[in-house]
């Protein structure tokens, strides 16, 4: 009641600190259920009874009227304007349990700590409750000690689990879970209690001895008598057979194993020109989404991808790279220029034709070029790009084929590449690079690659001879340069 009007007004808030005070002293003689609330839904069982006509409604026993004008004073000091002003806008008492939870957790109370123990613990405890376990990220980092991307990723899935469940928890479903739950528990607390008067007063059953000792026996199997929660019944039946003593090697605990997370192949950046930041974001995002990995994810592990310049930048601008957008734009600005790489793309897929001995499996490369100068390119104008680069045997008998999209391109060469294959041809002399060859098979020999050959081997073999006679020191040379010296 009173934490539904803490965000209106003053006014409400002493209403209802004063309803609290008024219906506690209530009598049948003297009702004061002047400020309690009337809607339908009323906590107030006087006002409900008045909404439904029930007009036999009965006060229970309310505080002595000695003790009411003793807390009177209270009340007034309580609902005070000068005090109710510095609640406005605030909430439950939740977030302050939440936040003791936290300081016990690096300060538990079973274990004895000095006053310092105890202040490091409420300054971790309220950096965590503020700005999550990544923090001690920068906690640690100030100290000088290195992170590794294990700490990082194991501080995101914190935050991120947190944050899953406190969403679960703010749902509908989640609270009328949690109110099935409680009223679920409070019959079984009831039914307990029950069987429990009776076990007491064995004359006051009328059940036979053998059903009762029945329930003496799940009453002690009980979870609550077994210092468990109740919230899941009553355990198992016992189970009647003897159970077998492990041996010392099935006694022994398991041996397991720490399996990494599969990261995918991705490739590092590093910044340098000619590398292409679209690309390798793209190549990021796809490994991000194997992984499951959201955008707080990515951010963390981010760093451990990067070297060199890309790294540095990182570094220096890591302020302002709060999301994971900001990180994209940032280092897409930075090192990206999408109408550079654009025509880069374009002067490649120029001049991308079928080098000697390629086989047609370039065709996904000029597909790859095609779809970085534009990625809504028609199939008519990628497969003019396919044609014009093709080798020219293909081309030829690609002539006299209706072809309009990829696929009939990609099949028809590869039939052709087969039937080329299976026959006995003669190899043509080899192309400068980037120039479209005669023929896309180089694994033969002609008559012209037989004689240049020859040649060659006949002009280095005079070139040796005559260089070995020129080293040669003859007698006559020597005396001719002793009669000058």
């Amino acid at each position: 009641m009173l934490f539904d009007a803490i965000s209106t007004s003053v006014k409400e808030m002493r209403k209802a600190i004063w309803a609290v005070w008024g219906h506690s002293c209530s009598t049948d003689d003297e009702p004061m259920h002047w400020f309690c609330p009337t809607n339908p839904n009323t906590w107030c069982k006087y006002n409900a009874a008045i909404n439904n006509n029930l007009q036999n409604y009965k006060h229970k026993p309310s505080v002595a009227k000695a003790v009411r004008d003793v807390i009177k004073p209270v009340f007034a000091d309580l609902s005070h304007p000068a005090l109710l002003k510095k609640c406005l806008g605030g909430k439950t008492q939740n977030p302050n349990e939440s936040l003791n939870s936290l300081i016990w957790k690096f300060c538990p109370k079973t274990i004895g700590s000095s006053l310092q123990i105890a202040e490091i613990a409420a300054n971790l405890a309220t950096s965590v409750f503020n700005d999550g376990n990544q923090i001690l990220i920068s906690i640690l980092e100030k100290f000088g000690l290195k992170i590794n991307r294990n700490v990082c990723v194991s501080l995101a899935e914190r935050d991120n689990r947190r944050i899953f469940t406190s969403r679960q928890r703010c749902l509908q479903s989640s609270f009328e879970a949690r109110r099935a739950k409680k009223i679920k528990k409070s019959k079984e607390i009831e039914l307990f209690q029950e069987q429990e008067a009776k076990k007491s007063d064995p004359c006051a059953c009328s059940e036979p001895w053998v059903h009762y000792r029945e329930n003496f026996t799940k009453q002690k199997r009980s979870l609550r008598l077994s210092g468990l929660s109740p919230e899941f019944g009553l355990l198992e039946e016992n189970s009647r057979e003897r159970t077998k003593m492990p041996t010392e090697q099935e006694a022994k605990p398991p041996v397991v194993s720490p399996s990494l997370e599969q990261w995918g192949s991705l490739s590092t950046f590093r910044g340098a020109p000619g590398e292409d930041p679209f690309k390798w974001l793209k190549e990021y995002d796809r490994v991000a989404k194997f992984n499951k990995w959201d955008d707080m994810m990515c951010l963390a592990n981010v760093y451990f991808f990067l070297e060199s310049t890309a790294r540095q930048w990182y570094v220096n601008n890591k302020g302002t790279l709060d999301s994971w957008e900001a990180f994209k734009n940032g280092l897409s600005g930075r090192f990206g220029d999408r109408q550079k790489y654009t025509r880069r793309a374009e002067e490649q897929l120029k001049c991308r034709s079928q080098r000697s001995g390629e086989s047609t499996q370039s065709i996904q490369s000029v597909l790859g070029l095609c779809q970085e100068v534009n990625h809504l390119m028609i199939e008519d104008e990628k497969v003019s790009h396919l044609m014009k680069g093709v080798a020219e045997d293909i081309y030829q008998a690609l002539l006299t084929r209706e072809i309009n999209d990829i696929a009939n391109f990609i099949k028809w060469c590869n039939y052709i590449e087969d039937m080329k294959q299976k026959r006995v041809g003669r190899k043509r002399f080899e192309r400068l690079p980037n120039v479209v060859p005669v023929t896309s098979l180089a694994d033969e020999t002609d008559l012209v690659s037989l004689i240049r050959t020859i040649v060659r081997e006949e002009v280095h073999r005079l070139l040796n001879q005559t260089q070995e006679s020129l080293d040669s020191d003859s007698p006559i040379l020597r005396r001719d340069r002793s009669r000058r010296s």
